[in-house]
């Protein structure tokens, strides 16, 4: 996982991915500072562009959640923080 993205419509790290490979299920969760959800995903091609409800976001520490199923079965939970800039 990234520690960093700048959604600044520059073309270049404007979207925060989880990547990986033999995904079978997936869900992507991103919280802000006071723990609400604002960004949640089951489709690993779809990444967080810095915004919620249609307004950009101050930069700052934010925590992302993984859960992760692997196409042999393996289930993971990843958890992180990350930094958004502007």
């Amino acid at each position: 996982f990234p520690d960093a993205f700048s959604p600044n419509h520059d073309g270049s790290n404007d979207v925060f991915y989880v990547r990986g490979y033999c995904i079978k299920l997936f869900l992507f969760t991103v919280y802000d500072r006071w723990g609400e959800i604002i960004f949640e995903t089951a489709d690993p091609s779809k990444g967080w562009d810095g915004t919620f409800k249609d307004r950009d976001l101050n930069p700052g520490s934010y925590t992302y959640k993984a859960d992760v199923t692997l196409m042999q079965g393996e289930a993971n939970v990843l958890r992180g923080n990350f930094m958004l800039i502007r």
